[in-house]
């Protein structure tokens, strides 16, 4: 279980390293595959540029919602945006491998189960799994 100290990250489970020493850590849990064909969409990350600062306040475990705005859903919180998830409205539905049509949610709930953290100790991204409303 990763708990956040400080700015540090102590734990054994690092996913992977990124650029310039950063990672991320967590765990990715099942296959998205699985996720699909559950009915819980996974979430890979906010799209490239639309995370805003708010993202470092966010930790493993944490729950938040996420909310459909016209073509494109978002992270929300009490204080604002935390981001534009990747999701396309052209993708949905998602047919999965085994033939289950996946509709993605107008909104639910993010769990946070990895986040990415720079080489300064910032997390800068985070990916889980939305559960629909």
């Amino acid at each position: 279980m990763w708990r956040r100290r400080g700015k540090r990250w102590k734990s054994a489970n690092v996913l992977r390293t990124t650029s310039a020493s950063g990672k991320k850590v967590g765990d990715y849990g099942p296959l998205s595959e699985d996720r699909w064909n559950d009915g819980t969409p996974p979430m890979h990350g906010f799209k490239a540029g639309t995370a805003t600062e708010r993202v470092r306040e966010l930790d493993l475990g944490d729950r938040i919602r996420v909310e459909r705005r016209e073509k494109h859903w978002y992270a929300v919180g009490p204080g604002g945006d935390y981001g534009q998830l990747r999701w396309r409205a052209g993708d949905s539905p998602i047919m999965t491998k085994s033939g289950v049509a996946v509709h993605l949610p107008a909104s639910g709930t993010l769990e946070i189960s990895w986040l990415e953290v720079s080489a300064e100790n910032e997390v800068i991204d985070v990916g889980g799994v939305v559960y629909p409303d």
